[in-house]
């Protein structure tokens, strides 16, 4: 019976960054992380000028001036008082200045480079499934690895053809991942009673 094997080290969570809060913010994107990559991380000042960055990105100067004007405001970048020269700010200085800002913390299920059955689970529901070791763990002290895929894609499918005839109750990947985890327990319950049976 497989064993499980934590992955070291593990896939990285999803943290908070300025992508985050100018996610609809094309151009937001673009001038910040020019800035940020050619003052090497904010360890040189910004000196070119707004015009070049607009002919940079192909874009309206009146629009990239007020895209730098929203970041000074916003506190991305600095700008030095009486001159065109900006400093850029990265999200773990800026987020001292802006508590209670940012989005939560999103950890990340783990997928098949941690456990091959995982994965394989992970992928028969779409990725929509978040499941925890004990989970695995549980599950494969009454199926093999081969049982618990097949009886969950049939789970699954069922599924997926109940919510094509309007019916929800009990279709999540989470509902169908414990009614295979319950058919192999009383599978294992029954094989025991049968056992004691036999030896009275």
């Amino acid at each position: 019976m497989p064993t499980w094997k934590k992955r070291d080290p593990q896939h990285k969570a999803f943290n908070c960054g300025f992508y985050w809060h100018y996610r609809k913010s094309g151009l937001y994107l673009a001038v910040y992380d020019l800035i940020g990559n050619v003052t090497s991380g904010g360890k040189n000042t910004f000196f070119s000028s707004i015009e070049k960055v607009a002919e940079y990105f192909n874009a309206d100067y009146e629009t990239v001036r007020r895209v730098f004007k929203q970041l000074v405001k916003a506190g991305w970048l600095k700008r030095a008082p009486n001159t065109r020269k900006y400093f850029w700010v990265d999200h773990d200085e800026w987020v001292k200045t802006h508590p209670n800002e940012c989005c939560k913390r999103l950890e990340l299920v783990w997928q098949q480079d941690t456990d091959p059955l995982v994965g394989k689970l992970y992928a028969i529901c779409d990725g929509t499934f978040r499941l925890y070791e004990n989970h695995v763990v549980a599950m494969r002290k009454h199926a093999s690895d081969d049982e618990i895929l097949h009886k969950f894609r049939v789970e699954v499918e069922a599924a997926k053809a109940s919510r094509g005839r309007g019916s929800y109750t009990g279709t999540s990947p989470k509902s169908c991942f414990w009614r295979v985890h319950n058919h192999f327990k009383q599978r294992t319950q029954q094989a025991k009673t049968l056992s004691t049976h036999r030896v009275a």
